[in-house]
């Protein structure tokens, strides 16, 4: 009886330190986040922090179809939130046990929106980051097919009231200045610089309000549901991350497909950058392409 007890014991001693040699490891799971807005269209570059019990931290970003991961978690409770310009900020309570869960963030936008006489409200675009807009470069082109030289146009503009305008090449260049009441404008670059103030000069430009309002509207008529334009993501244009937004259409007897680059984060998040709007009719195809870039950057328009 005692032999037995004996061999119990030992027996008893070999498992507990066969125990101790050869550890269990810990389970640890992951999280798949997925984050979208309120018409389900995926978001980019949401920040993206989880907080475990102890109050550690781990943060990531979405990519451009809205996905981020977390792995190498171990089991227990965690927060998870996600923060946008233009969107408010959305979190929820996780439970990991060793396997992979699904997370899905919904950020509601805090653009701008009116009311359109149907008693429902449509986006319009982010009108409050538009306006903040202070200063930018613009220039837009236009070439037909069979011919080598472009149309274009450029000029930039500075708030309050600096803006500078130029159209043609070579010798054919005309240019405008204007500051404040004051313009100064000529018809080539040997030609005399000609001068007009006041309410005359006011009137002879304008473009300063093409960014804040035609690129407001546009970017609202590509974000609605029934637009009929399909997303992608646009890459980097004019130093910009942006999603794609493309229409293709028939009008009198033309096949046009119209193309907009809206910059998707970031301070100018709802701005579109590039505009572009290619028609064939008779076998012919002509290009028109508007580029809004160096939001916010230092210009210096003088008068000359």
């Amino acid at each position: 009886m005692r032999r037995g007890i004996v061999l119990l014991l030992l027996l008893s001693l070999a498992l507990v330190v066969g125990c101790g040699k050869k550890a269990v490891p810990a389970e640890t799971g992951s999280i798949r986040v997925t984050v979208d807005d309120d018409n389900g269209d995926a978001i980019k570059g949401v920040a993206l922090t989880l907080t475990d019990g102890t109050g550690k931290k781990t943060t990531a970003s979405s990519d451009s179809k809205g996905g981020a991961s977390f792995t190498g978690l171990a089991s227990g409770d965690y927060e998870l939130e996600g923060t946008a310009s233009g969107y408010g900020s959305e979190s929820t309570s996780l439970s990991v046990e060793g396997d992979e869960q699904d997370a899905t963030l919904t950020l509601t936008s805090t653009t701008a929106s009116e009311d359109d006489g149907s008693g429902t409200e449509q986006e319009t675009g982010n009108t409050s980051i538009l306006e903040n807009v202070t200063s930018y470069r613009w220039k837009w082109s236009s070439l037909e097919e069979g011919k080598t030289d472009p149309s274009i146009a450029e000029g930039a503009f500075e708030k309050p009231d600096r803006e500078y305008f130029r159209t043609g090449t070579g010798e054919d260049i005309n240019e405008l200045y204007r500051v404040g009441k004051t313009v100064k404008m000529r018809t080539s670059t040997e030609g005399e610089w000609n001068t007009f103030t006041g309410d005359t000069a006011e009137g002879m430009m304008g473009m300063s309000g093409i960014y804040t309002s035609l690129f407001g509207q546009d970017y609202s008529s590509v974000k609605n549901e029934n637009s009929g334009f399909k997303r992608s993501d646009g890459g980097t244009v004019n130093g910009y991350s942006t999603q794609k937004y493309v229409m293709a259409m028939t009008f009198d007897d033309a096949v046009t497909s119209i193309t907009a680059w809206v910059i998707d984060s970031g301070e100018f998040k709802g701005g579109t950058t590039r505009w572009e709007t290619k028609s064939i009719k008779d076998g012919k195809t002509t290009s028109f392409t508007w580029d809004v870039f160096d939001l916010n950057k230092s210009i210096g328009i003088k008068l000359p």
